[in-house]
């Protein structure tokens, strides 16, 4: 029988060594293809400064947190270190569903702004009559406009003030609750009411 040559033999080998080779290279492309590719450094850089700034907004702004409530001059300052005067001198206009009160800003309150003004409506507990007051600090005075009961029934939530620096004002409006009209700021004191009648003493 005759022998294998060793040619053959060589040969052989060789072209299983180079059909292993692309085999595996083969595979490795393969697996090159399916892989993800990474981002490029921009969009890598701008990802980071997303994460980044969401979590500084999510760190700084708790949830629920609730506004800084703003609290003009007069009640930070408080009255105590200047003196208090009433405000004697204004003017009353009845416009339909409203009620305008107007304070002229002349004098001590010349120049006056909104922040240095207090002004607040409350409705009785038990009751619908409803309470005013506004405090206007001035250059050495505070001045008061109080009305411890209003001529008639408003609507707290709708009762506002601003200031015209046009007309040098400060105006006050009173949301009506009730289609009344209004003479006056405040109601009219009323004696208690007392049993019993007259008639000369025995």
């Amino acid at each position: 029988q005759d022998k294998p040559r060793p040619t053959s033999l060589v040969r052989d080998t060789v072209m299983n060594f180079l059909e292993a080779a692309a085999a595996r290279a083969a595979d490795a492309s393969s697996a090159a293809a399916t892989a993800p590719l990474p981002p490029a450094s921009g969009e890598a850089h701008e990802e980071k400064l997303k994460d980044a700034s969401y979590t500084y907004w999510h760190d700084k702004v708790p949830s629920g947190a609730p506004k800084p409530e703003h609290k003009p001059i007069a009640v930070e300052a408080g009255c105590g270190d200047i003196p208090t005067v009433s405000i004697d001198n204004f003017g009353l206009m009845d416009d339909d569903d409203i009620v305008k009160v107007y304070v002229k800003l002349e004098g001590d309150l010349e120049g006056l702004t909104a922040d240095a003004v207090e002004f607040k409506v409350e409705q009785a507990k038990y009751d619908p009559t409803c309470s005013m007051l506004l405090l206007a600090r001035g250059k050495t005075k505070m001045h008061r406009l109080h009305a411890e009961k209003l001529r008639h029934h408003v609507e707290p939530d709708g009762c506002k003030f601003r200031i015209s620096t046009k007309n040098s004002k400060l105006i006050v409006t009173l949301k009506k609750g009730v289609p009344e009209y209004w003479d006056a700021l405040r109601a009219p004191n009323t004696l208690p009411f007392r049993r019993g009648g007259g008639g000369a003493p025995r």
